[in-house]
């Protein structure tokens, strides 16, 4: 019996080792093999309607190739367009910046229906639509046209007076539980810097 209880625990030592080591090995790995980030480039203009902010953002040199082989794959892509909105600080407060009033992200998701036979764009709240072209599908992911959103309320909304904006594009969009084995499968993520433009006014024409 003593020896019974023994080879139990050994039994269980050993199984807990090697839990330890695979949790390990799987660090060291997702440390070795990072996302594959990748630069993008973007024009952004903004306009301040005195209670919303509307946008339009152009990816500049980005051909959209990785997102168009995953179509063909039969893969999800995702691209996700950040939004900060500062207002400034004047006086002794001014020495800490400006203030962020409010962060708007929209998250699109592409791919193509092999049923439907069509490329389908799906927003964050459920709803789709879908194109028969594969240039107006990918013009509509890597072009945001007259996004608009409100602004929370807060004393003074003409207070806004510029915007940031960044553009993450993942051509393969893994799933949750894959994100966490990426040394197994790795991203490549195209990125855009934070892009800061002022914020027009709606007598001022937009630039595209």
């Amino acid at each position: 019996m003593r020896c019974l209880n023994c080879s139990r625990t050994a039994l269980k030592r050993t199984r807990l080792g090697a839990r330890i080591t695979a949790i390990a090995v799987v660090a060291l790995l997702s440390v070795w093999a990072p996302s594959q980030l990748q630069a993008l480039e973007s024009h952004v203009s903004a306009e301040f309607d005195g209670t919303g902010v509307r946008v339009n953002v152009l990816l500049d040199g980005y051909d959209g190739e990785e997102l168009m082989a995953a179509a063909a794959e039969g893969l999800r892509s995702e691209i996700e367009y950040t939004f900060r909105v500062y207002g400034r600080t004047d006086g002794l407060l001014g020495v800490f910046g400006d203030t962020l009033l409010h962060e708007e992200s929209l998250r699109l998701q592409g791919r193509y229906d092999a049923f439907s036979k069509a490329f389908v764009i799906e927003k964050p709240d459920g709803t789709t639509r879908e194109y028969d072209s594969a240039g107006l599908y990918l013009s509509s992911l890597v072009q945001l046209q007259d996004y608009r959103f409100d602004l929370p309320k807060y004393e003074k909304p003409s207070d806004a007076v510029y915007i940031e904006s960044r553009v993450e594009v993942r051509p393969v969009r893994l799933a949750p539980a894959l994100r966490m084995l990426s040394f197994l499968f790795p991203e490549s993520i195209f990125r855009s810097g934070w892009n800061r433009v002022d914020l027009q006014t709606p007598s001022t024409p937009m630039t595209r």
